[in-house]
């Protein structure tokens, strides 16, 4: 099996809301799975939480800079398969 350290820092997640009414107040993002620094291998769901005090229109999931998900509702996840990348 294959296994892959995982940094939060390298899976970005945005959210994005809906600005009516003049919501100035960004949401609150969170991956909750894989922890920060988590050994993974194959094929791992990550899975966020997005929480605003309005609406949260969508969540669009970044690995590498890359968008790889773009996520409508709840719950955030993301079957990645990581069978093809390098162990690191």
């Amino acid at each position: 099996m294959q296994i892959i350290k995982i940094a939060i820092t390298s899976i970005i997640l945005i959210a994005f809301w809906l600005g009516c009414g003049g919501d100035k107040e960004p949401p609150v993002v969170e991956i909750t799975f894989p922890a920060n620094g988590a050994m993974v291998g194959g094929t791992v769901t990550i899975t966020a939480e997005a929480v605003d005090n309005k609406v949260v229109e969508k969540v669009e999931l970044y690995i590498d800079n890359n968008l790889v998900s773009t996520l409508t509702s709840q719950p955030y996840a993301y079957s990645w398969n990581t069978t093809s990348l390098q162990d690191n």
